[in-house]
């Protein structure tokens, strides 16, 4: 059991680092259904204000004890101060097969590219925007290209209360073409290691840490190499505790991003000033169960983004939300959401975001 958690623990922090959503490997022995509509929306110190609506559908299947598929995609559009851009995300797909003798968890994520592609370059500008991790959109990304992610981890328990982890991951990016009549785009292939640690403090506290690094193969835009990324390492670290049928979660979390190279003259070379910024990133959650059927779920977070050179960087952001769920049996949930987030730049600039939603999840 304390291997499964760790093992679901390391399976939801790699597949945030791929092309598979969070939830995509996830072992459970039920499976679901959701559809999650979502409305975002956001302005930057007035001066340019977009939303984007958007509807997840997962769908999750347990095939047997060991093995589960997962699917996902998402319909969206964005409008507002940019050029509209509306369509399908890519379709994800998540294997996972649990071999429980040696606690190991075999992994193989896809991205099949369903999404709309070939965009106008005004409709590319505005996917640009929308991509930043700043604000955080359900649909961040449409069309890419042809993706392959297999990967492989490993659970080994030292003693009652400690369990170390570590995995491994190669995603396969296949090219596509992003911008309509330009030449094809072939991302980088990328290399993921991850360790990870779970310490069990008492009867119902926990506290778990992951280390994870990224290495970037160089993007290319026909037969060039135009762009090669600076790795990148995140680490994190979460508590967890449980008052009664309360719980309470604190999650932290660094990312730091190498410098990139980009092509000059013909070759590759290191940017002058670093552009990607380093990400700190702290929520805590608490869970209060009103009843049998009602939860409610109250999140605070703090996020800060060093200052680079780019334009949306140097910014100390803080956002609250309520999650309520209501079961209304066995195998029907009710979920809602809204959120409030507000930054400031460094420059003075102001960033808001408003975010709401509902939907439902089947068990079956």
């Amino acid at each position: 059991m304390k291997c499964n958690l760790i093992l679901s623990i390391m399976i939801v922090f790699l597949s945030m680092h791929t092309a598979a959503q969070p939830d995509a490997y996830l072992i459970r022995q039920r499976g679901s259904f959701s559809v999650l509509p979502a409305y975002q929306w956001w302005s930057l110190d007035d001066s340019i204000k977009f939303s984007q609506a958007s509807t997840p559908v997962s769908f999750y299947l347990p095939l047997s004890r060991a093995l589960n598929v997962s699917i996902r995609g998402t319909p969206s559009r964005i409008t507002g101060d940019l050029i509209a851009l509306s369509g399908l995300t890519d379709t994800q797909i998540g294997l996972t097969y649990h071999w429980e003798g040696p606690e190991l968890v075999f992994t193989l994520g896809l991205n099949v590219p369903t999404g709309k592609r070939e965009l106008t370059p005004k409709e590319f500008q505005t996917s640009i925007l929308s991509s930043n991790n700043i604000f955080d959109l359900q649909a961040s990304n449409y069309g890419q290209g042809f993706n392959i992610n297999p990967g492989v981890m490993w659970a080994i328990p030292f003693g009652e209360s400690v369990v170390f982890g570590i995995a491994g991951s190669y995603q396969y990016r296949g090219k596509f073409k992003p911008i309509k009549d330009f030449d094809d785009y072939d991302p980088g292939d990328e290399y993921i290691a991850v360790g990870g640690i779970d310490i069990r403090l008492g009867e119902t506290a926990r506290i778990s840490g992951d280390l994870l690094y990224t290495f970037f193969a160089s993007d290319r835009l026909g037969s060039t190499d135009i762009f090669a990324s600076g790795g990148k390492l995140v680490t994190t670290i979460q508590y967890e505790d449980a008052f009664g049928t309360n719980e309470l979660s604190v999650f932290g979390r660094y990312r730091m991003k190498g410098k990139s190279e980009i092509l000059r003259g013909g070759i590759l070379t290191p940017e002058s000033d670093k552009i990607e910024p380093d990400q700190y990133d702290l929520r805590v959650t608490y869970s209060l169960i009103i009843n049998r059927q009602i939860l409610l779920g109250f999140t605070t977070q703090a996020k800060y983004y060093e200052k680079t050179a780019a334009s949306l960087s140097g910014i100390t952001m803080f956002g609250v939300g309520i999650v309520p769920r209501i079961s209304v049996n066995s195998s029907l949930d009710l979920i809602s959401r809204i959120k409030f987030q507000y930054g400031k730049f460094n420059d003075n600039r102001q960033l808001l975001g408003l975010e709401g939603g509902a939907g439902i999840v089947l068990s079956f």
